[in-house]
């Protein structure tokens, strides 16, 4: 019986009164207190102990501070090597995304001044399309990094049209109802974070097809050089995401 009364008080829930810190601090049911107390008091016996010794008995039994010394310099070295570890991440981190930036501008650019003897309709068009997916594939990239904090998936973001939209849910995202679904050959269930990071990856996979449209599109298509030349760049934007 008592057993058993002991096993429905341990149930209760415990509740404390925020308005005085006295109780919170005095309470005992749910309190830590009574495991504790008891080795507060020893080490209070222990330090009137040493103080009474060192007055009435002239027995020191202090510990001199040349440890402390030793301490205060580990502690330093740990507090700088965490710092650098911090600031050497924080660069690197810097070094990608400055990266992506500059091959954004790279891309449009080195096509601009490829193709300028290209001034047809189907050329503009084709130029505006190349840096249209350019700017949406760097806008989605900055999407994976900021969903940490803001938590919006970039299938929503409101730069993407309802295509685009439509490209990344049948594609990317696994709850989409019916329709084609790339979780069936993954290797396993994936979060909503690691299905917002294949974004950017299925956007360069794009951006690559409209590159290869120039073929068509221009009157005087780039040689294979030049064409390359600007897949190198949506690579090398690609290993600055990866990184």
């Amino acid at each position: 019986m008592g057993n058993s009364n002991n096993a429905a008080r341990h149930g209760y829930t415990v509740t404390y009164d925020s308005d005085s810190h006295w109780r919170v601090l005095t309470q005992m049911w749910g309190s830590i207190w009574p495991k504790v107390l008891p080795y507060c008091i020893f080490n209070v016996a222990i330090a009137a102990s040493i103080e009474y010794l060192d007055k009435h008995k002239n027995i020191s039994l202090a510990i001199s501070n040349e440890g402390h010394t030793f301490m205060n310099l580990m502690v330093a070295f740990l507090v700088v090597s965490r710092v650098t570890i911090s600031m050497g991440r924080y660069n690197e981190a810097r070094g990608y995304l400055g990266t992506m930036y500059r091959e954004c501008r790279e891309l449009i650019q080195n096509m601009a001044v490829l193709t300028n003897h290209n001034n047809d309709t189907n050329a503009k068009e084709w130029r505006n399309n190349v840096a249209y997916q350019m700017c949406i594939l760097l806008r989605c990239s900055m999407g994976v990094i900021d969903y940490t904090e803001h938590y919006v998936n970039v299938w929503e973001l409101d730069e993407l049209d309802e295509d685009e939209k439509q490209e990344m849910t049948q594609y990317i995202y696994y709850k989409t109802g019916s329709g084609q679904n790339a979780l069936r050959w993954g290797h396993g269930k994936r979060t909503e974070y690691e299905e917002n990071m294949r974004v950017p990856v299925r956007l360069a996979y794009i951006l690559r097809k409209e590159i290869r449209k120039q073929r068509k599109m221009l009157s005087k298509p780039l040689i294979v050089p030049q064409e390359l030349k600007l897949y190198a760049s949506v690579n090398s934007f690609m290993g600055g995401y990866y990184g």
